[in-house]
């Protein structure tokens, strides 16, 4: 049985890394598993195919992705939050490996490989993990406050659209369409996205299964709290509050709920932390509070120490598809505050290894932060917090390979 997986954009970024974990656990398990991404080159990795390889190739998905983006121009007024569409997109299909493979598994497809209509030709058994919301709405990643995905897209507040046919319209109508007939298995990473998406118009009468994200737990561990302090200049009398995603300020991260919590602190007790990238590093400066930015980590180890650097990690994500930092702070002996109503919440459980705070309520983050940090030595003394073997790479493996084997045998 040969599984393909497709996945779109950097191999740093958290849907196609997760993809990359899966790949590298099923080929451990001697499944023959290959992978193809279109954003950069890994050299020596087994069984991973970049379909960008050389100067030509690299010009026609550059070319794919900015005449993708071209119509977003005419809102000019949009938010900053991730919208892609659904209008262009190199066809996939037409990839030999694609051809003799026994099942596709397509991830995040939302740059070059967004054109759905190829989905309809291909007559192979076809698993969809949903990594964020993109696969049922009219563009946007996280539908944040809008709930118009469940209905009828149009008006969009992330492109700040006054009309009711604007660009999530047609997008929306082209995923309408492409669905339309076509046998997908639909995965989703969280029970919170399996429920938004089972309430989406565009996937409400689908099945959809829930595979938990799965992570290495060799690769983060507690250390010493002392000793990492010391080697990275953070002040052993103070609390330590760390911050951490991809991107600092996006809008469904919350980071700005968290700076509200501030207010409710005595931030002379406290120190933040922070890892990612963020647009403005001054807006950190006019906060109230003593910091230190480590930009963004792609080095597991370093990770390991900076999640052990903290006595609380905040994840106050108003959306969020799954959790992968918050498991990893979890396995490193970091406890974690972040909002109930949310996917993290099926991870942290209130008061066994974090605090889940009232939803969208910044006073009852700090007093999450607050509680956690005066626990903090019982959390400690358990060592690794997070031992629910739902969220090991293994389990995740193991649960798509029964899920392979039943959609292969039903073909």
């Amino acid at each position: 049985m040969k599984i393909v997986h497709l996945t779109s954009g950097s191999m740093n970024s958290g849907a196609s890394k997760g993809a990359y974990i899966l790949h590298k656990k099923l080929l451990s398990k001697k499944i023959n598993s290959y992978l193809i991404n279109d954003a950069e080159v890994m050299l020596n990795q087994k069984k991973i195919i970049f379909v960008n390889h050389n100067f030509l190739l690299k010009i026609k998905y550059a070319l794919v992705n900015i005449i993708n983006k071209l119509p977003k121009i005419f809102y000019y007024k949009r938010k900053t939050n991730a919208f892609d569409n659904s209008l262009l997109g190199i066809k996939f299909t037409n990839y030999n490996l694609i051809k003799k493979a026994d099942i596709l598994h397509l991830h995040w497809i939302s740059k070059s490989f967004s054109d759905l209509s190829y989905l309809k030709k291909f007559n192979k058994p076809i698993i969809w993990t949903l990594r964020d919301m993109w696969a049922f709405t009219g563009g946007c990643h996280y539908s944040l406050s809008c709930n118009k995905f469940k209905k009828k897209c149009g008006k969009c507040l992330s492109l700040n659209s006054n009309s009711k046919k604007d660009l999530s319209y047609w997008n929306q109508k082209i995923k309408i369409k492409n669905y339309k007939d076509t046998d997908i298995n639909y995965v989703a990473i969280s029970m919170w996205l399996k429920k938004e998406a089972s309430k989406s118009l565009l996937l409400r009468n689908k099945k959809i299964e829930t595979i938990y994200n799965g992570i290495n737990g060799s690769n983060f561990y507690p250390i010493k709290n002392l000793d990492i302090k010391r080697k990275k200049d953070i002040p052993l009398n103070k609390k330590i509050i760390l911050f951490g995603s991809q991107y600092i300020d996006s809008e469904y991260k919350g980071f700005n709920y968290l700076v509200e919590s501030l207010k409710f602190l005595d931030t002379k007790k406290y120190f933040l932390i922070t890892f990612g990238k963020i647009h403005n590093l001054k807006y950190l400066d006019s906060l109230n509070i003593e910091y230190k930015n480590f930009n963004f980590i792609n080095n597991h180890k370093e990770l390991n120490e900076i999640y052990n650097l903290a006595d609380v990690f905040v994840a106050s994500s108003v959306q969020e598809a799954f959790g992968k930092t918050i498991v990893e702070s979890l396995m490193s002996g970091t406890p974690v505050v972040c909002f109930k109503k949310t996917a993290i919440s099926e991870i942290v459980k209130h008061k066994k290894n974090g605090y889940c705070a009232k939803y969208l309520d910044s006073k009852d983050i700090a007093k999450g932060i607050d509680w956690v940090s005066k626990n903090y030595k019982k959390f400690n003394d358990k060592r690794n917090l997070q031992k629910n073997k739902s969220f090991t790479d293994d389990y995740m493996a193991k649960k798509y390979i029964s899920l392979y084997k039943k959609v292969y045998k039903k073909s």
